[in-house]
C-alpha cells in the first residue's frame, strides 16, 4: 500500500473502536454501530482517495468534512437537494437539532432514548473525531495526539453515568489506539528501506524487532494494569446505590433481562443526576381533590444482590384496568379517605406511570402502549418499551391515616409470611448487624424497632444531607455510608431498608416524587420537578400492609411531608401547621391534617441549597495537598542533604584504607558542590589540575586565573592534596580538616554566586537531579534489555525447535 493507506484504515478502525463507550449511554445502540460504521467508512475512503489523487494537505480535512456534511444531510436533512446536498434550510434545521439535543441532555436521564436530535449530535461527534484522528495520524503524522479526540468520546459516558461504564469499552478503545501507534511506527521504519539481519538475510518489514516487541509488551502490560487496578481497589465510588442502593442492572422494570421487552430507563438510578442538575425541569402535574396529596410513587426496589437494591421481576402483573381493592382486611380503627387525581406526565422519560399509593382504579385508555400493574409493589409499568412522557390519565386512590399507637398494636410478622420470604433477604455484614442491634435495643414490638432504626439517622447521631458524598475503603458502601454519615435520599432510604431487613422485618426502597408545589391560582393542581425526585422506605405491617417511612432530613428535601407515625429523626417534635399539639408519634395528631413539613422553606425547590448548609470543611484536603506538594518540591533538597550527611559521617581512624575511603567521599562531595554552583568538574581531570584551575595556581607552564579565593581556595587545595595522596601516595593525608575545608568551599561558592544559582543549588541541586536522570535512564535501558532477553528465550523458534 502507498500514501499510508494502511495507517489511514487502522486510524478509521481505531476511531470506530473508540465509540464503544457510547453504547452505555443509549437504551438501544444498534443504530449507533450501523450508522457510525457507515460514516467512518465514508470518511476514511474519502481521505484515502484524496491522498491518492495528491490533494494538498490543507484540502484533505475539507474533503472529509464535506463527506460528513453530505452524510448528515442524507440522514437528517429536510428539504435537501437530491436528498444529499445541503441548503440554507438544512443548515437551519441542523441548528434546531443541536438546540433540541441540548434540551434533551438536560431532561433525559441515561440510558437515553434514541431521539433524532441525540442521534444527530452523536453522529456529528463521531464524524468529527474520525476526521481529526485521520488528520493527526495520517496527514500530520502525529498519532500520539490522535488519542485526545478518542479520549473526548470516552469522557462522555464517564461524565453522565453515575455507576460508571463497563471495562470492555475501555479495552476496545485502548486497543485501537495502541494498534494505531504500532502501525504508524512500522510505517516509519519501512520508509527507511530494506531491513536485514546481521548475517545479511532479509527481514520482512512487519516482523517485530526485539526493541519493538519489548515496546508492545510494555503497552499490553500497561493496558492490563489500567484495567485490573480499578477492579482490585475496593469501593472507591461515592454512590451507595451502585452497590447498596438501587442499580439499573438486572431484570424487572427498570432493568433488562429475560422476558423484558428491551432496555428500560430505571428512574431509581437517576435521582442524584436530576438533583444535581442546574435548573428546574417540570416533570408532571396533578389535579386532585386531596388538599395534601403526599408522595407520588414511581418504582419499587425490592430485590437485593451483591450489587445492591434493584427492581425485581413483577410479582403478579395484571392489566392496568383491573386493579384489586386496596386495603383489604385493614382494621377499622384506621381512618381512610377516597380521592381522585388527574396526572399529566410532561418531560419524564420512564416506563413507569406515576401513581399515588394504594390506587383503586386507573383510567389509562388514552395512554399509548401496553401497561400493567403489580399489586404487590403498587407500580404501573410497561415492559414493551413504552414511555410515560406525554401520558394523561386519571386515578382514584385511598389515603389511610396510620398512627403510632395503631402500628404498635400490629403483631410481629411471622417467619412463614410470604412478605418475609420476599423482602427480608440481605447480604450479611457484621457492622450493619451490630448497628441494628444497637438501634433496636430495648424495643419490644415491630414498630418500635423500625422507629429505633429511623431515629438512627438523626442529625444528633451525626448524619447530614449532602449531594457530595465521601468515598470509603471498607469494600461495602452500606458500611461506608453508616460510618461517614453523609449522603442524600437514595443512601438514607437504602441504608434504612437494609437495616430493617437485617432486623427481620420486610422493607423495600420506593422512588418517586415528593408532594411538590401548588400551581399559583389553581389550589387543586400540583407540579413536581426534578428537585422533587425522592426515595423513601416502605415497611410491611401485618394487617396494615406497606407503610411509608422517610429517614431523609425533611427540612432539606423540596416538597417533603411530615408523617405523624414516622417523625423526622432530625425534627422529633415539629410544630404542626394547623396549630394543634406537637406532632409526635401519638394519636393526638390528626394523620389526615396538612402534612407539609413546616421545617421546609419553599424558596426555590433546590435541595442542593440545603445540602450546601452542611458543606464539609475543605481546608484539611487543601492542607494535605499543600503538604504533599511541598514535600514533592523539597525532595531533591532533602535527598542532597541526606547524601551529604552519609558521605561525611565518618569516624577518626588511623587505618590507611579508612582514611582513603573518607578522602574519596570528601572529594566526591567537593565535585557535587562544584556542579551545584555551576562549575565544571570533569571526571578525567586530575585533583591537582582541578584545584589549580579553581585556585589560580600554575601547573607546569600553564597558569590559571582562579575561581576561588581566600579560605575557599585554601580548602580546595587541601581537598585536592588529600585526594591526590589517597590515590597515589603510600601514606594518605590524615582526614583532619576536610569537613571544615568543604564548609569553606561551600561558603565561598555561595558568596560569589548569584541569587538564582544559590536557590537552585539548595532546592534543585543539579548534582542530585543529574544523578536521578541517569538512574532513570539506566533503569529504562535495563528493563528493555531484560524484556529483549525474555523475548529471545520465549520465541516459538526456541520453544519448539526440532532436534
Amino acid at each position: 500500500m502507498t500514501q499510508r493507506r494502511h495507517v489511514a484504515i487502522i486510524a478509521g478502525i481505531a476511531s470506530l473502536l473508540s465509540i464503544a463507550p457510547l453504547t452505555a449511554v443509549f437504551e438501544h445502540w444498534g443504530w449507533l454501530l450501523i450508522l457510525s460504521t457507515m460514516l467512518v467508512v465514508l470518511i476514511v475512503g474519502a481521505a484515502v482517495t484524496a491522498r491518492a489523487l495528491r490533494a494538498p494537505a490543507w484540502a484533505q480535512p475539507l474533503i472529509t468534512m464535506s463527506v460528513l456534511l453530505l452524510f448528515l444531510t442524507s440522514r437528517f436533512g429536510e428539504g435537501a437537494l437530491f436528498g444529499v446536498l445541503p441548503t440554507p434550510g438544512v443548515i437551519g434545521h441542523f441548528n434546531d437539532l443541536l438546540k433540541t439535543a441540548g434540551d434533551d441532555i438536560q431532561q433525559v436521564a441515561v440510558p437515553a432514548p434514541s431521539r433524532v436530535a441525540l442521534q444527530f449530535l452523536t453522529l456529528l461527534g463521531v464524524g468529527m473525531v474520525t476526521l481529526l484522528v485521520d488528520m493527526l495520524a495520517v496527514t500530520l503524522r502525529r498519532p500520539a495526539l490522535a488519542g485526545l479526540p478518542m479520549l473526548a468520546i470516552y469522557s462522555v459516558p464517564v461524565a453522565v453515568m453515575e455507576s460508571g461504564i463497563p471495562v470492555w469499552p475501555f479495552v476496545l478503545g485502548a486497543t485501537g489506539y495502541l494498534w494505531l501507534l504500532v502501525a504508524d511506527n512500522t510505517d516509519r521504519v519501512r520508509r527507511w528501506g530494506r531491513r536485514f539481519s546481521g548475517d545479511g538475510k532479509d527481514i520482512d518489514a512487519w516482523e517485530p524487532s526485539p526493541m519493538g516487541a519489548a515496546g508492545r509488551r510494555l503497552g499490553i502490560a500497561s493496558l492490563a494494569v489500567a484495567v485490573a487496578l480499578p477492579l482490585l481497589v475496593p469501593s472507591l465510588g461515592s454512590g451507595i446505590l451502585n452497590t447498596v442502593g438501587v442499580t439499573g442492572s438486572g431484570e424487572g422494570p427498570g432493568g433488562t433481562g429475560p422476558g423484558r421487552g428491551g432496555s428500560m430507563v430505571n428512574p431509581i438510578t437517576q435521582l442524584q443526576g436530576f438533583l444535581m442538575r442546574n435548573g428546574t425541569i417540570e416533570m408532571a402535574r396533578m389535579t386532585t381533590d386531596n388538599p395534601n396529596p403526599g408522595y407520588l410513587k414511581l418504582a419499587v426496589a425490592d430485590e437485593v444482590t451483591d450489587s445492591g437494591f434493584r427492581p425485581s421481576n413483577p410479582h403478579t402483573p395484571k392489566a392496568l384496568g383491573s386493579l384489586p381493592e386496596p386495603g383489604q382486611g385493614m382494621p377499622s380503627d384506621v381512618k381512610r379517605q377516597q380521592h381522585t387525581a388527574s396526572v399529566e406526565v410532561l418531560t419524564l422519560d420512564t416506563p413507569y406511570l406515576p401513581l399515588y399509593p394504594r390506587a383503586s382504579t386507573v383510567d389509562a385508555k388514552k395512554v399509548k402502549g401496553s401497561w400493567q400493574y403489580d399489586p404487590i409493589t403498587g407500580v404501573a409499568f410497561s415492559n414493551k418499551g413504552n414511555n410515560a412522557r406525554g401520558a394523561k390519565y386519571t386515578q382514584s386512590y385511598v389515603e389511610y391515616a396510620f398512627s403510632a399507637d395503631v402500628l404498635r398494636r400490629a403483631p410481629d410478622v411471622s417467619p412463614e409470611d410470604p412478605a418475609v420470604q420476599l423482602f427480608t433477604r440481605v447480604p450479611q455484614n457484621a457492622y450493619v448487624a451490630s448497628e441494628v442491634l444497637r438501634a433496636t435495643k430495648g424495643a419490644t414490638n415491630q414498630y418500635d424497632k423500625v422507629l429505633g432504626i429511623l431515629n438512627n439517622f438523626s442529625d444528633t447521631n451525626g448524619f447530614s444531607y449532602t449531594l457530595s458524598t465521601k468515598p470509603g475503603t471498607s469494600g461495602s458502601l452500606i458500611e461506608d455510608f453508616l460510618k461517614n454519615k453523609k449522603g442524600y435520599c437514595e443512601q438514607y432510604a437504602s441504608a434504612m431498608a437494609w437495616m430493617v431487613r437485617q432486623a427481620g422485618i420486610p422493607s423495600r426502597v420506593v422512588t418517586g416524587f415528593t408532594q411538590g408545589q401548588q400551581v399559583p391560582g389553581s389550589p387543586k393542581t400540583w407540579k413536581v420537578t426534578n428537585y422533587n425526585l425522592h426515595a423513601w422506605v416502605e415497611v410491611y405491617f401485618v394487617g396494615y400492609g406497606w407503610v411509608p417511612f422517610d429517614p431523609t432530613p425533611s427540612a432539606l428535601v423540596a416538597g417533603s411531608v411530615a408523617l405523624p407515625w414516622a417523625p423526622d429523626p432530625s425534627r422529633p417534635n415539629p410544630t404542626p401547621t394547623n396549630g394543634g399539639p406537637s406532632s409526635g408519634p401519638t394519636d393526638e395528631t390528626d394523620p389526615l391534617a396538612p402534612k407539609t413539613d413546616p421545617g421546609f422553606k419553599d424558596g426555590g425547590n433546590d435541595p442542593a441549597a440545603g445540602a450546601a448548609a452542611e458543606k464539609p470543611a475543605q481546608w484539611p484536603y487543601y492542607l494535605v495537598g499543600a503538604l504533599f506538594l511541598l514535600a514533592l518540591l523539597l525532595s531533591p533538597a532533602l535527598a542532597r542533604i541526606l547524601t551529604r550527611r552519609r558521605r561525611l559521617a565518618w569516624t577518626t581512624s588511623a587505618d590507611p584504607d579508612v582514611i582513603r575511603q573518607n578522602t574519596h567521599q570528601a572529594w566526591t562531595e567537593f565535585g557535587d558542590l562544584l556542579t551545584d554552583y555551576g562549575l565544571d568538574s570533569d571526571a578525567i581531570e586530575t585533583p591537582r589540575g582541578l584545584t589549580a584551575r579553581l585556585t589560580g595556581r600554575t601547573v607546569g607552564e600553564r597558569a590559571f586565573a582562579g575561581l576561588l579565593t581566600g579560605a575557599a581556595a585554601e580548602g580546595a587545595k587541601l581537598l585536592g592534596t588529600a585526594e591526590e595522596r589517597a590515590r597515589y601516595a603510600r601514606e594518605p593525608l590524615a582526614g583532619e580538616g576536610m569537613r571544615s575545608a568543604l564548609d569553606a568551599v561551600r561558603a565561598g561558592l555561595r558568596k560569589d554566586s548569584g541569587r538564582g544559582v544559590r536557590i537552585t543549588a539548595v532546592l534543585l541541586p543539579p548534582s542530585t537531579m543529574e544523578r536521578w536522570r541517569r538512574a532513570t535512564g539506566n533503569a529504562g535501558f535495563a528493563t528493555v534489555e531484560w524484556l529483549a532477553k525474555l523475548h529471545h528465550h520465549l520465541t516459538p523458534r526456541k520453544l519448539f525447535r526440532t532436534r
